[in-house]
């Protein structure tokens, strides 16, 4: 049954490309520090695989992000799989802005430091994030996400965050 599901994935990836559409990856890395008291740092890895076609893309981001506190312990680890589409206003040959709505699962670990009970939660995020694209050349381009808004399953609310930690730059390379 893997095998037959796995054959069909790829025979859908192999037609699809050759007939229209391009493949791109790329991702982000973002590194934070705070110089407070009790400072803490924060390292966040997402690669990302999608497949662009006409004004539209889809794909697949994998995060993983991990913090420390002031001590160097390691006090939380998150790590999602966040499906998207993407559409494309573009602006002109080289610039485009875009609107991406995907659905962020989070396995989070908190407390590990010790102090407090660990904690292990499941958590599901709907999302739309603003962004915009620009070609570097032919195959390379960079992208930012400026801004966020999700439902938090968690905190059962929806938020909206604009700071510095909902915005988010990227270098893809499109084949």
């Amino acid at each position: 049954m893997k095998k037959n599901i796995l054959l069909a994935l790829m025979s859908l990836f192999l037609f699809s490309t050759a007939s229209f559409g391009q493949v791109y990856v790329g991702g982000s890395v973002r590194f934070d520090t705070s110089f407070s008291e009790n400072g803490s740092t924060s390292i966040d890895i997402a690669p990302d695989i999608g497949y662009s076609f006409g004004r539209w893309s889809v794909g697949v981001c994998l995060t993983s992000y991990t913090s420390l506190d002031g001590s160097g312990k390691l006090s939380s680890f998150q790590f999602g799989f966040d499906p998207y589409a993407e559409y494309y206003f573009p602006v002109n040959s080289f610039l485009s802005l875009f609107i991406e709505g995907g659905l962020g699962l989070r396995w989070m670990n908190f407390n590990l430091t010790g102090e407090y009970p660990e904690e292990t939660n499941f958590n599901f995020i709907p999302y739309f994030s603003p962004g915009i694209q620009v070609e570097l050349s032919e195959h390379w381009s960079l992208l930012a996400h400026i801004g966020r808004l999700e439902w938090n399953n968690m905190q059962k609310a929806i938020t909206f965050s604009a700071s510095g930690d909902a915005i988010s730059m990227g270098l893809y390379y499109t084949f």
